[in-house]
């Protein structure tokens, strides 16, 4: 990744414009844990508004994936 983007990992705050590559399309998969661990203490509710943030800042023209996993992997959006 460009560093003039920032770090690897951040948290999403709003649109993504510092970063030089937006308007470019972009291609991500979103990896969710369903198993047990995720049950009480609201994590999934706290993965939902991940999510809803993510999607509310990526790029227009972005090709969002979603792969989820407990016993085995299922791939419930492909990109």
């Amino acid at each position: 990744m460009d560093s003039r983007c920032g770090p690897k990992f951040r948290k999403i705050t709003g649109k993504l414009t510092s970063c030089p590559y937006i308007g470019l399309a972009v291609g991500l998969v979103v990896v969710i844990d369903r198993s047990g661990s995720m049950a009480g203490d609201n994590k999934m509710a706290a993965v939902k508004a991940g999510l809803h943030a993510l999607v509310d800042a990526a790029p227009a023209k972005t090709a969002l994936g979603l792969v989820s996993f407990s016993s085995g992997v299922t791939v419930d959006v492909a990109p």
